[in-house]
């Protein structure tokens, strides 16, 4: 997360809608204990980044 303009109501984000749209999906109630769903969140975010983690 960049930054948060809580007048505007928006949260801004250093990642494109493409890279978000792509990402695994997340829901709290099926996936917030599960740890291969939160390596697969990390994997994601971090691939995009200069030296992030390489994709398979």
């Amino acid at each position: 997360m960049v930054r948060i303009d809580q007048t505007a109501e928006q949260v801004y984000v250093d990642r494109t809608k493409d890279q978000i749209e792509a990402a695994p999906e997340f829901r709290r109630d099926a996936h917030l204990g599960n740890a291969d769903h939160r390596e697969a969140l990390g994997t994601h975010y971090l691939s995009s980044m200069p030296f992030g983690v390489q994709r398979a």
